[in-house]
């Protein structure tokens, strides 16, 4: 995502802060998930309170700190194109939000 997007907030900011801790799903892609983010719950919320999937190419990434909802065993890359290509090929209702 460019720097400039709207959407585009640093991973260290209190507006990420707040974005992962009211997030209703959260998609990890080639993290450890917070790792030096302690303690947890203030910067990514109480994990049940959101549904975490987390893409990585090493099965022990998955799920160290933080409880998965879903783990993908995959390579980042091709995991993102496939899902963008499946999404892209979807209708999906945005109750008035913008397309990127």
């Amino acid at each position: 995502m460019p720097h400039d997007h709207r959407n585009y907030f640093l991973s260290q900011s209190p507006a990420a802060d707040e974005l992962r801790r009211n997030a209703d799903v959260i998609l990890v892609v080639g993290s450890r998930v917070g790792n030096l983010d302690v303690p947890y719950d203030k910067y990514w919320g109480a994990p049940s309170a959101s549904s975490l999937i987390h893409v990585d190419v090493d099965p022990r990434h998955i799920g160290v700190s933080r409880p998965v909802a879903l783990g993908i065993v995959a390579d980042a890359k091709a995991k993102l194109e496939g899902l963008c290509a499946r999404l892209s090929s979807r209708a999906i209702a945005s109750r008035g939000r913008q397309t990127w």
